[in-house]
């Protein structure tokens, strides 16, 4: 079995040399920390899992029912994933640079139609910190979105 703090050399940068050190999460968290943390970790994921998972489903039925609109370039990048996941989450949209009026109203209609596209509200305003691991994964959902457009074509 490997040494679980293991230094590990990576290639060499020029006169640079990088390191990186494995080291096991229970010894870096707090003991004060440590009870609620993998629930706390598990609760958070989960969410962000589903209110991407709505984002996506809205967003491929508008794609579907709207292939030839100029809004759909916006579906590579972040800020457009975000601004549809606060849809989603019902919440104030903060960045509508990239959420374009016909988008919006889109919503407003698929959510008439399907309810359930809004996630629960109330478990949202319980979730605090959720925006940091909520813009990283829409930098993802953006991303992959590129590549299927780009593999595609």
């Amino acid at each position: 079995m490997k040494d679980p703090i293991e230094t590990k050399k990576d290639k060499s940068i020029g006169k640079v040399e990088r390191f990186s050190r494995k080291v096991y999460l229970e010894s870096v968290i707090r003991h004060d920390y440590a009870a609620g943390f993998g629930d706390r970790v598990t609760f958070l994921s989960s969410f962000i899992r589903n209110v991407v998972i709505c984002a996506q489903i809205f967003v491929n039925s508008y794609v579907c029912n709207n292939y030839e609109s100029g809004d759909l370039k916006a579906i590579c990048q972040q800020n457009f994933w975000y601004s549809i996941c606060q849809l989603i989450m019902d919440t104030k949209v903060t960045n509508k640079t990239f959420l374009s009026n016909s988008i919006a109203l889109a919503f407003d209609e698929f959510k008439q139609k399907y309810p359930s596209i809004v996630y629960n509200t109330e478990l949202g305003a319980a979730i605090k910190g959720y925006s940091n691991p909520l813009t990283a994964t829409c930098v993802t959902v953006a991303t992959t979105y590129v590549l299927n457009v780009t593999n595609t074509v």
